[in-house]
């Protein structure tokens, strides 16, 4: 129905509008509002267009929202019209008045753009002709402009009543039929929807605005990247390990800090599980005697290699 709704107002304001849907969810949020408008008016037809000369309206109205662009209305106002100059022999005419009640709609053809954009509605009712109650109408259109975020919103308008005189053979003629145009100002809400912010990030170690669970380089601040190998880590550190290239020994692999500056930014060594020839428990790498069974040794020259036995003394014969 709130589809419908839109659609049959865009129509008839021949906009290229379409409603809105699922997938245009409105910018705004409809909150009631309050409308004011007033102008310069003037009574249209014979004889009324010839008998009264220039005067002024205005109309106070309150919008309740119903949908995203279909709103009720209840509107109080009036309009007054000079009269002109009677014919010779004619009695002097008194200023026209008219009051007016009424009850009705009013249109967003464009939803989103909240309390700014096109309108159009209007309402029946209750109309007094100086003291007589009759039966009225009136209908608006206009184009607003909002200001403060939407809380208020003014533009042009244009409008037209239409007050019935009963029990009259010339219906047309005696029928009241005033167009006034000026301004109009609204105040309340129509609320920007809050944007939803990206989701919160988890914990982010060197603060470099990607979360640990996806940063490359958690201790090291870097940038964004779409390679989970180098995401989060320096932008001039093409390995990705946390080390920039000026100090890696080894920018084309992954590695690791080491006190040793020809081996910093450089992957661990790899010790083969075969890697022990003598079968002592020392790695060959790190085996000053890699051939010959030893024991470990904080000596770097004797670690792996056997102990020196000492000769044995020299035996005394008395």
């Amino acid at each position: 129905m709130a589809k419908t709704a839109c659609a049959f107002a865009a129509l008839a304001l021949l906009l290229a509008t379409k409603p809105a849907t699922a997938d245009e969810t409105p910018a705004y949020k409809s909150t009631p509002r309050v409308h004011a408008h007033a102008g310069l008016a003037h009574a249209v037809g014979t004889p009324q267009g010839g008998d009264f000369g220039f005067g002024g309206a205005g109309a106070v109205a309150g919008e309740l929202p119903i949908f995203s662009c279909f709103s009720a209305e209840v509107a109080a106002g009036g309009v007054f019209l000079a009269p002109n100059d009677p014919a010779p022999g004619l009695p002097p005419r008194s200023t026209a008045t008219i009051a007016f009640f009424t009850g009705g709609v009013r249109f967003h053809p464009r939803p989103r753009m909240g309390p700014a954009g096109p309108w159009f509605g209007g309402g029946a009712g209750l109309a007094l002709n100086g003291s007589a109650p009759r039966f009225g109408a009136n209908g608006m259109l206009g184009w607003d402009f909002a200001l403060r975020e939407g809380s208020i919103a003014i533009g042009p308008m244009a409008a037209y009543t239409h007050v019935v005189e009963p029990g009259t053979a010339r219906q047309a003629e005696a029928d009241a039929h005033v167009v006034w145009g000026g301004v109009h100002v609204s105040f309340g809400g129509r609320r920007r929807d809050p944007i939803a912010g990206p989701p919160p990030l988890g914990p982010d170690a060197d603060g470099d605005g990607v979360a640990d669970a996806d940063d490359a380089c958690i201790k090291t601040p870097g940038v964004r990247t779409q390679d989970v190998n180098t995401n989060g880590c320096p932008a001039d550190d093409v390995d990705g390990d946390g080390i920039p290239n000026a100090e890696d020994q080894c920018p084309q692999s992954k590695g690791e800090k080491n006190v040793d500056p020809k081996l910093h930014g450089c992957p661990p060594p790899i010790v083969k599980e075969d890697d022990d020839r003598d079968g002592d428990t020392v790695p060959s790498s790190v085996d000053a005697c890699p051939d010959e069974p030893g024991q470990p040794n904080a000596d770097p020259e004797l670690n792996g290699c056997p102990i020196p036995q000492e000769p044995p003394a020299d035996v005394e014969i008395e």
